[in-house]
């Protein structure tokens, strides 16, 4: 009788045993391990080191590559340089300087082939403003009004004068001496493709 109370007894413990494995198990599958890389879990989470079962802050990893993206994707938008022609001897070029304020725009939309001949002798255009050398334009100002840019080869002009001989699609560009002036049309009529000059966004 006592044998079988003491077998009965080891039994029972044993089958206890055999059923707080599974539950132990699922306990640890739960919740996991106490400590990660010798600091406890709370406080990994409180630092957004260890979300879930993953390392690093999912949400700040989003923002980053949404940022990555947006900075691969906005390309700045730069002028297409062109290439001028070869000048002969006493030719003064037209539109070659890449001046700072050029660097705000870019080519817009063709106005067509103009004439372009040069003129010199400083002081105040018919908008007022003195004139500027790689700035100041004169048109017709039926085609081309009072403040309007445009960009020849490199260059980005701004219509602030006016002559009595510049008519239709001509454009009179300033200059400061009179060599420069002249050297336009030294080798007779000069034409250029002229652009709107777009603003950058």
């Amino acid at each position: 009788m006592k044998k079988t109370g003491l077998w009965l007894a080891a039994a029972g413990v044993c089958l206890a045993c055999l059923l707080s494995v599974p539950s132990f198990a699922a306990e640890k599958e739960n919740y996991g391990p106490a400590f990660v890389d010798g600091q406890p879990i709370a406080e990994l989470q409180d630092e957004n080191h260890f979300v879930g079962s993953t390392f690093g802050d999912a949400s700040g990893a989003a923002a980053k590559t949404e940022k990555t993206v947006k900075e691969e994707t906005k390309q700045e938008e730069t002028l297409e340089l062109v290439e001028l022609p070869t000048l002969r001897a006493g030719e003064t070029p037209i539109g070659e300087l890449v001046t700072e304020e050029t660097k705000n725009y870019t080519r817009g939309e063709s106005l067509g082939e103009f004439q372009i001949v040069g003129y010199y002798g400083g002081g105040s255009t018919f908008s007022g403003a003195p004139t500027q050398n790689h700035h100041t334009i004169a048109a017709d100002l039926s085609v081309l009004p009072i403040g309007t840019k445009v960009l020849i080869n490199n260059t980005v002009y701004t219509v602030e004068d006016k002559g009595s001989k510049v008519k239709g699609k001509m454009i009179d560009v300033y200059f400061d001496t009179k060599e420069e002036a002249v050297g336009v049309t030294w080798y007779g009529k000069r034409y250029c493709t002229v652009y709107k000059a777009v603003a950058k966004s």
